[in-house]
């Protein structure tokens, strides 16, 4: 089986429901990778604040943010997701992103005017367990998904 989009009225369903958040890698850009069984891993690149979400509480992550606000050490609160399976993940048509864990929390990636504020691509490059994948990719740019 190939990952492949799936809409949800005007929005874009991510192929990663079902998967585990098993990775982050912060460098000058922060991603966090994704893995199945059935299909290997999938990546996803953030250029943008990260917000986290868990009932009414909410966190306002900006270390990956490029530039004078790019600090590491910020984005501590994000392994909370690490090993915790993606139970929805929604790109919305405006470019806001929303991926919801089996651990209750929520990650949201806005868009940022002006450039991508994230960047989903499966296969992980160099990471595919099988030969033949079709390669998919999406970005979340200021009022618009490509």
């Amino acid at each position: 089986m190939s990952k492949k989009f799936v809409a949800r009225g005007r929005h874009t369903v991510l192929p990663i429901i079902g998967d585990t958040a098993f990775e982050l890698r912060i460098g000058r850009m922060t991603s966090l990778i994704f893995f199945s069984d059935e299909d290997g891993e999938s990546e996803l690149l953030i250029e943008s604040s990260i917000t986290l979400l868990r009932g009414t509480h909410e966190r306002v992550l900006e270390g990956s943010l490029f530039g004078d606000k790019w600090n590491p050490r910020a984005l501590g609160p994000l392994l909370e997701v690490i090993g915790h399976t993606v139970t929805d993940a929604l790109a919305e048509h405006e470019g806001l992103l929303s991926i919801s864990f089996s651990n209750e929390l929520v990650m949201v990636v806005a868009p940022t005017p002006g450039y991508e504020g994230w960047h989903f691509h499966y296969p992980r490059q160099g990471h595919s367990l099988r030969e033949t994948v079709k390669p998919i990719g999406m970005i979340g740019a200021g009022s618009w998904l490509a």
